[in-house]
């Protein structure tokens, strides 16, 4: 089982998502109570926009006995329930992932986007805020923020954080794409 799930990880590394999955099914197949191969499961799921089967996955590892980590299973299901469209599930999920882990970053960031759609850009801010301070090159934590300045008309601080931003990531990459774009707005 180790061997097939330390070659699901390296396939995520390189982003091979449905040869992670491949691998995972192989070391549940071997053993049906490796939470963590669930789970990886799941964040390939999550990778390959398959929402349905991310929350499967990690609901399974939820399941499992002795799982350590349950509050990354929430988080995936979280952001899988947030692109499906539905916010008060993924709310749902993300608020448990934080209160088990308080500084989960991913977590924290999905509920400050929640935020920021539903107008509530200061209680986003104060998220974020956090979130910057443990995770200063969190790329998508940043654009979040610098939306939320955006949104305030606050345009000298959102230009920082989108060329910051650039500064984390490829220009090329999502993220980078919609720095460029609100840059080009602001300017």
């Amino acid at each position: 089982a180790e061997v097939h799930f330390a070659l699901g990880t390296v396939n995520i590394a390189k982003k091979e998502y449905d040869k992670a999955i491949v691998q995972f099914d192989r070391t549940i197949a071997i053993d049906k109570s490796y939470a963590d191969a669930y789970n990886n499961m799941g964040f390939a799921y999550l990778k390959l926009e398959q929402w349905d089967k991310a929350i499967q996955a990690c609901n399974k590892a939820l399941k499992s006995i002795g799982y350590q980590t349950p509050e990354k299973a929430l988080t995936i299901i979280g952001e899988a329930y947030y692109r499906k469209g539905d916010k008060g599930k993924a709310t749902e999920y993300l608020q448990r992932a934080l209160t088990i882990n308080p500084k989960e970053p991913q977590s924290a960031n999905t509920m400050a986007r929640i935020y920021i759609e539903d107008g509530k850009v200061d209680k986003a801010k104060g998220i974020l805020l956090k979130v910057i301070a443990n995770h200063p090159g969190y790329a998508n934590a940043r654009l979040n923020m610098g939306i939320a300045y955006y949104k305030e008309r606050d345009f000298r601080a959102a230009k920082k954080e989108f060329n910051k931003v650039l500064d984390l990531v490829d220009g090329k990459s999502a993220d980078g794409q919609l720095a460029r774009g609100y840059l080009d707005l602001i300017q």
